[in-house]
């Protein structure tokens, strides 16, 4: 057999046209809205229920977190060991959904096996016994993984950067530490219960091979969920930035630091939004970006850094994040804001252009991949308010972009003068 030649380049495929797995959106008689991706050669069917409430709709904001893991920890028939072994025993997996907004379940399971399954799935959701006992394990669960995560300098720098880019009454600022999970008591959870499952404000993705029978399973399933009887607990603030600033968050016993840059922006209705990702894609948003380029491979600053551009309802920001040794900091946070303004004063060159659109493809092409990725672009379309040509957009945005555009989205939103800061580590 031959061997390739090692000092020739690989062809690289010329970008094509993408398409999503199309949809079809089932409204039940109960009001529950029900999309369904029926594309795979396997029969497995990937089933989300999300509803409305969620973290940032409650105080303390670890209220559905504790709920969800409660509810499935007992049933008014099942104990939370009967639940584990049922899904086990067919195959199945079932996982939380949290959000800033809604609250939910993903199950993936064979097709043959989803009547088993559903059943005990919605004694879970309707039937919960959120006793004591259960409700105080997972609070001591939840409470552990919050006190290992306050070790972690880039969990601390993020919550430190919060009230400088969200505002300091925003409930993004507000973050529960663990004796808040601990003081939150069983009867709170039952009103959070009735708050989100109680409303009745529901809706569900069915992804997979979705034959008839599947098909026939989700909808009888669905609709044995009572209608919606109260306003939805949902509650969008906007943010509020406090303009530039820094906070240093000193933890002496970490190892190395973290550094978090973030400069507010546009949301994701804005008609500047696709472009202005893609020019902090090219920032930092893969391997070949500016900010691993120079600050990784050049430099040696940090093992990784790496930019986005955040979305939601409530509004938007550019994102730098990277942890170095204390030493490096100021060198991080210097470099970054220098290739920030060569993006402002230059145009970027037409090879590293190409090497950009072709990830940029290449990215937004595994999200037409499987109908489990499609999914996860309808379930984020409602999550976070993606614009229904969202897809359509960012293909077109791709094939358009020139260095112009770039530079002009640079020199738009790189303001340097609105960048807020956020370091935690050892000092130096």
């Amino acid at each position: 057999m031959s061997q390739p030649n090692r000092a020739v380049a690989p062809q690289v495929a010329e970008m094509c046209d993408l398409h999503l797995a199309p949809s079809s959106v089932l409204t039940l008689d109960n009001g529950v809205s029900l999309t369904i991706i029926n594309q795979g050669d396997q029969p497995i069917t990937r089933l989300s229920i999300f509803y409305d409430g969620g973290e940032n709709d409650f105080a303390p904001h670890s209220l559905p977190h504790v709920l969800g893991e409660a509810m499935r920890d007992g049933t008014k028939q099942l104990s939370g060991d009967k639940i584990e072994d049922i899904i086990d025993f067919n195959g199945a997996l079932l996982s939380r959904h949290p959000s800033s907004h809604y609250s939910g379940f993903t199950l993936f399971c064979l097709n043959d096996r989803l009547h088993q399954v559903l059943d005990v799935l919605r004694q879970i959701i309707l039937e919960p016994s959120l006793d004591a006992a259960a409700v105080e394990r997972r609070k001591a669960k939840i409470a552990t993984t919050m006190r290992v995560d306050l070790t972690k300098v880039s969990y601390v720098a993020n919550q430190a950067i919060a009230p400088l880019l969200f505002g300091q009454s925003h409930p993004e600022t507000h973050h529960d530490i663990p004796e808040d999970v601990e003081s939150i008591t069983a009867e709170q959870i039952r009103d959070c219960y009735q708050q989100i499952v109680g409303s009745g404000h529901m809706q569900a993705f069915a992804a997979g091979q979705i034959d008839k029978r599947a098909e026939t399973e989700i909808v009888n399933f669905l609709s044995r969920f009572p209608e919606a009887s109260a306003p939805s607990p949902i509650h969008i603030e906007k943010y509020q930035p406090q303009g530039s600033g820094r906070i240093d968050v000193e933890m002496p016993h970490a190892v190395q630091s973290a550094v978090v840059m973030c400069i507010p922006a546009i949301d994701r209705s804005h008609p500047d939004y696709v472009n202005l990702r893609l020019a902090v894609m090219g920032l930092g948003g893969y391997f070949g970006s500016r900010l691993m380029q120079n600050i990784r491979e050049e430099l040696g600053l940090t093992y990784g850094i790496s930019s986005a551009l955040c979305g939601s309802y409530e509004g938007g920001y550019i994102r730098i994040g990277a942890q170095c040794d204390a030493k490096y900091v100021e060198e991080v946070i210097k470099q970054t804001q220098y290739e920030m303004e060569k993006l402002v004063a230059e145009p970027i060159a037409e090879d590293e252009l190409l090497r950009l659109r072709r990830y940029a493809w290449s990215n937004l092409a595994t999200t037409a991949d499987s109908p489990f990725t499609s999914a996860d672009y309808y379930i984020t379309e409602r999550l976070v308010g993606t614009p229904p040509s969202y897809f359509a957009d960012q293909l077109r945005c791709i094939r358009q972009l020139h260095p112009q555009i770039i530079q002009q989205m640079a020199q738009r939103y790189f303001n340097m003068s609105d960048m807020c800061i956020a370091t935690a580590g050892p000092t130096f």
